[in-house]
């Protein structure tokens, strides 16, 4: 395992002073930490917790407010903390990738969450209400997952109305040196094998490969991953041409922007509500 410090913190007021630079002189307005959980774990009083609400309140001070905020955060500590979602969103707040992982409680409790789907259903609630964007970080088939909870799963998805067509075809990746791996190595996680001609490319050094073990599940598996993947192509022009036309628009007013931006939204909706259709027939 790396070795090292865990995490190289840096002051809150560094980190606000940066996001000044990068609009003062740049024109940069929209930025995307890539923390694992900007939002931090635990309650109110946290030092984790408190040094994200100290870089809200500096921005929120400095009239720092931003086009686009995004950022990762666990479901926990959203519900453990709801009002530090309202203050991200007083300072511009955009897309936040939610953390669920999964709709079913066996599910969460195998990848070792320590969340509940009460927690996962309450921090999206927080979310929409903060008039931020919801993407879920989701990860929809397992070695483990049976029939009933592919269709629990899907329940779970469509009614949090987040749901894209990552979501319906994402499948865990299971590293040998993570806990996950090690529980499987140890037996006390089996896994189907996969046959060998199936693992020319694949790397079983570092990954372990699997099959799905309900069967009935394996083959809503197989018949999605071919019947969504035809979609692929149009999400990723979608995905492009959004990009293409929101830096071409950066020079102009901001309407213009706005109404582009609604523009692809509505056609990522609509070609993810045409997704969730393929999967439930």
């Amino acid at each position: 395992r790396p070795k090292g410090k865990i995490c190289r913190g840096r002051s809150p007021e560094n980190v606000v002073d940066e996001i000044r630079q990068l609009k003062d002189r740049w024109g940069c307005d929209e930025l995307w930490f890539v923390d694992e959980n900007f939002i931090r774990p635990g309650k109110p009083g946290k030092k984790g917790k408190e040094e994200t609400r100290r870089i809200l309140g500096l921005m929120e001070e400095g009239n720092l407010r931003l086009k686009r905020l995004d950022f990762f955060c666990r479901a926990d500590s959203l519900v453990d903390d709801p009002d530090i979602m309202q203050a991200a969103a007083r300072v511009g707040a955009g897309e936040v990738l939610l953390g669920v992982e999964a709709g079913v409680q066996r599910i969460l409790d195998i990848y070792n969450k320590d969340t509940t789907v009460s927690q996962n259903q309450k921090a999206i609630e927080i979310v929409r209400n903060s008039g931020a964007v919801l993407r879920m970080e989701f990860i929809f088939f397992n070695p483990w997952i049976t029939f009933e909870e592919v269709k629990e799963t899907l329940t779970f998805v469509e009614n949090a109305d987040a749901y894209d067509p990552y979501i319906l075809t994402s499948v865990l990746t299971i590293r040998r040196d993570t806990t996950l791996g090690e529980s499987i190595e140890k037996g006390d996680l089996p896994v189907l094998p996969v046959p060998p001609e199936s693992l020319k490319d694949f790397d079983t050094e570092v990954f372990i490969p699997y099959v799905l073990s309900d069967p009935r599940a394996r083959m809503v598996h197989d018949i999605v991953m071919v019947g969504i993947g035809y979609l692929n192509p149009i999400l990723e022009a979608i995905r492009e041409v959004g990009k293409f036309i929101r830096v071409s628009l950066q020079v102009r007013d901001g309407s213009s922007l706005g109404n582009v931006q609604e523009l692809m939204t509505e056609a990522w909706k609509l070609t993810s509500v045409l997704a969730l259709d393929i999967f439930k027939e």
